[in-house]
């Protein structure tokens, strides 16, 4: 796996699980097995790490979107399945994450959501 996906990975995985504040760039780093100047060399800073984890997981959520929608025989069956993916989902991500999300990088991620 590509070192800058491997941090991606890691990082999305500890944000979910202990929030945005609650992780340092060094338990990113001891996690993914890589030193803190990879990190810094392949992200600008934490915000940009956040940024792009989200990214990844807005990409990964419309993708497998798609993937109900296209195996699915009628609309009722894709928006029941849709609707029990984005419950199940949301349930794994901590209480602190979201409310990290929403008090760090509310202005942001609507301009990085609607751009």
């Amino acid at each position: 796996m590509e070192t800058r996906a491997k941090i991606l990975e890691k990082a999305t995985v500890l944000f979910l699980s202990m929030g945005v504040r609650n992780v340092t760039m060094d338990t990113i780093a001891s996690d993914s097995g890589v030193s803190k100047r990879t990190i810094y060399e392949l992200f600008k800073d934490k915000d940009d790490l956040v940024v792009q984890s989200l990214s990844r997981m807005i990409i990964k959520n419309n993708e497998e979107m798609m993937g109900i929608i296209t195996e699915t025989e009628n609309v009722i069956e894709a928006i029941f399945l849709i609707m029990k993916m984005e419950e199940r989902k949301r349930s794994a991500f901590s209480r602190v994450y979201t409310e990290d999300i929403n008090k760090v990088f509310p202005y942001r991620l609507c301009l990085f959501v609607f751009m």
